[in-house]
């Protein structure tokens, strides 16, 4: 494309330069007979990027989606009558079946008896804009949908971190750290906008507080899955949960101790059921408690509430092991 426009020619020869280059669609309509004269940059709009050699009222509006035919003639008559702008946006259909956005304006031009004789105007193809306006409205009710949720879950949180068998000291640290750890699935799932994030991301997050980068505490292994962003969430909580539990009183707790965590995925219709299994090693010998705390109450409520979401522990003798069933998504490779 051209930097500049000629200096030499004439207005008209300008006026068209400007015209194949700004990508807007001009035209001019004839009411009495409904034929337009149009510029190239139209044709490529309605999808004839080669042109096509005549153009019409009724083959605009053939283009035009039947649902939007009734508001644009109503709009056409109007003007006709009124001598108003003929202004207005709607969906057509290319010959290939895409479907676009348009944003039209004519401005009317009267003959000497008062009628409108003439529309000049443009067309203007806003389908990116559309597209756009699409996202902000999905981003923006997943955005309260998710401060909704996030709510909940912090006052499910504050609740239960502070019974009363627990000093405020105690209550305010478990709370905190609890805190940190949904941060932590946040920040994953801002990375990735919200789509969802990567189960080893998920785990190797979780750890990190409690391992840090000594795979021979912490040993992590399973395929690249995907998850939702509201199980992305869950299985964070529930790890956090279950470090917490092992640096308390179980395989963190010993130099010794070690844990392990493992997942496998299979096909599952149009997902993934994946099961995971965290498994203690070296740790001291392991009892039911008499009581379920809320570690425990948060494990097992937490995955439950997920499409095929099951929570089983098991207290054995070498260490506790938890099995963690959910759904990932399929088709989504992670980074």
């Amino acid at each position: 494309m051209p930097k500049s426009i000629p200096r030499s020619g004439s207005e008209a020869d300008h006026l068209r330069f400007v015209l194949e280059h700004s990508g807007i669609g001009a035209w001019e309509l004839d009411t009495k007979n409904g034929s337009a004269w149009r510029n190239r940059r139209h044709d490529e709009i309605f999808g004839y990027p080669e042109g096509l050699p005549e153009w019409t009222y009724e083959m605009f509006v053939d283009h035009v989606v039947e649902a939007d035919r009734p508001a644009v003639r109503e709009r056409y008559g109007r003007s006709l009558e009124e001598g108003e702008p003929w202004s207005f946006q709607c969906r057509i259909r290319r010959p290939d079946g895409e479907e676009r956005w348009i944003s039209v304006r004519g401005t009317p031009l009267r003959d000497q008896e008062g009628q409108v004789e003439k529309f000049i105007g443009h067309v203007l193809d806003i389908t990116d804009l559309k597209r756009d306006e699409d996202r902000l409205r999905t981003i923006s009710h997943e955005l309260n949908h998710r401060v909704r949720n996030t709510l909940t879950i912090v006052q499910s949180l504050a609740t239960r971190s502070f019974p009363d068998d627990r000093s405020v000291a105690e209550g305010r640290k478990a709370f905190i750290e609890r805190i940190d750890a949904l941060a932590s699935a946040h920040s994953i799932l801002t990375n990735e906008s919200w789509t969802g994030a990567p189960i080893p991301a998920v785990v190797r997050s979780a750890l990190l507080p409690f391992c840090g980068d000594r795979e021979e505490r912490c040993s992590v292994e399973g395929p690249e899955a995907w998850l939702p962003a509201k199980t992305a969430v869950s299985l964070t909580m529930a790890l956090h949960e279950l470090a917490t539990n092992a640096l308390k009183h179980g395989a963190l707790s010993t130099q010794e101790g070690r844990i392990a965590v493992r997942w496998t995925c299979s096909p599952h219709g149009e997902e993934q059921l994946c099961e995971m299994t965290w498994t203690e090693t070296g740790g001291p010998a392991v009892r039911e408690p008499e009581g379920t705390g809320f570690g425990l109450t948060l494990i097992r409520g937490l995955m439950p509430t997920e499409p095929e979401g099951k929570a089983e522990i098991s207290f054995l003798a070498e260490g506790l092991k938890v099995r963690l069933t959910f759904l990932a998504q399929s088709g989504h490779i992670a980074a």
